[in-house]
């Protein structure tokens, strides 16, 4: 079963607005490695066999696509409203929590999570396996009581197995139905966030667009951090998230900019757009023919800078004022 990562409705407000009359409507797609966009439809991007599909005493069981379809029946309507002009503050509390909820899914929902989660547990796997294959006798003994566990009679030559656990000649795979769960544990904990957070909409001047990506909801920070921190996390300080609504608006997310709505400037829809391809696994998508030069990070910029200089009143952050 054919399955997107990205919502299919939410690509098809990326479409080319000059698709000739007759043809079936196309968004750009630019490949990283690429440096040539091509043309495609929505329903032949960003969609993989069985992606969400797990296996419950050995059946497929598409509770969790239908559990998707249901989110995206009810969050579609919303970012196209607010792309289409509605304040954020107008949401409605279902609206709202139903978008939340969207983004929510839509970060722990894509390759690049999944992936994320199913390399962490790996490697801490194969760590914990090296660790016991050091102890030649804990390993003798794991694996007898692994096997008389199982109702099994342990291999007579376990000191092979041990040094092939040492060798490293193997991969660990892990199970897809591990990163599922994962995925649904963690999108109601990022939606906490995302809807006590404050939402502003970027609008794109006449000339420009925004693009959007196979890992659309971006975070980052606009200010040095400690060299120690890894990564940018919902709490992180001067944290922006941006998420594309549609090639005309993007939705901003953060704890410091006020609600509201505002047009940008062109050159801050380009720095959107870097940030978007920045953070994208492998896909840009675009309403535009796009090259990758286009919305390649400065080499001269030595951070993001800020998508707006609108701020909340009395905002604090690390104990100072602004």
């Amino acid at each position: 079963m054919k399955q997107h990562y990205i919502t299919r409705a939410y690509l098809a407000d990326f479409t080319d607005p000059e698709t000739p009359a007759g043809q079936e409507p196309y968004i750009w797609v630019l490949e990283r490695e690429s440096k040539a966009a091509f043309r495609r439809a929505p329903h032949k991007v960003a969609v993989k066999t069985d992606y969400y599909t797990a296996k419950v005493e050995g059946k497929p069981d598409n509770v969790i696509e239908d559990v998707l379809g249901h989110v995206e029946s009810i969050a579609i309507p919303v970012t196209r409203a607010l792309a289409a002009g509605k304040q954020p503050r107008a949401l409605g509390e279902v609206e709202r929590g139903s978008l939340a909820y969207y983004l929510g899914l839509l970060e722990t929902r894509v390759p690049k999570y999944r992936g994320f989660v199913e390399r962490l547990a790996a490697d801490l796997m194969l760590k914990i396996l090296r660790m016991s294959a050091e102890r030649p006798e804990y390993f003798v003994q794991t694996v007898r009581q692994a096997y008389q566990q199982d109702g099994k009679r342990p291999p007579i030559d376990i000191e092979s197995a041990r040094k092939f656990v040492l060798s490293g000649e193997y991969d660990v795979v892990v199970d897809p139905l591990f990163s599922l769960q994962s995925m649904v544990a963690q999108a109601p904990r990022i939606a906490e966030y995302v809807d006590r957070f404050e939402w502003r909409v970027l609008d794109a001047p006449p000339g420009t667009a925004f693009i959007t990506s196979d890992a659309p909801l971006v975070r980052v920070t606009t200010e040095p951090q400690p060299a120690e921190w890894l990564g940018v996390g919902w709490l992180t300080p001067w944290m922006e998230a941006t998420f594309p609504l549609s090639p005309k608006a993007c939705l901003l997310v953060s704890q410091h900019r006020p609600a509201g709505r505002e047009m940008i400037s062109a050159e801050t829809v380009a720095e959107v757009n870097r940030r978007t391809a920045a953070h994208a696994t492998s896909e840009l998508y675009s309403s535009r023919e796009l090259v990758l030069e286009a919305v390649s990070f400065p080499s001269e910029a030595s951070r993001w800078q800020p998508a707006t200089d609108a701020i909340l009143p009395n905002f604090r952050v690390g104990g100072a004022k602004f």
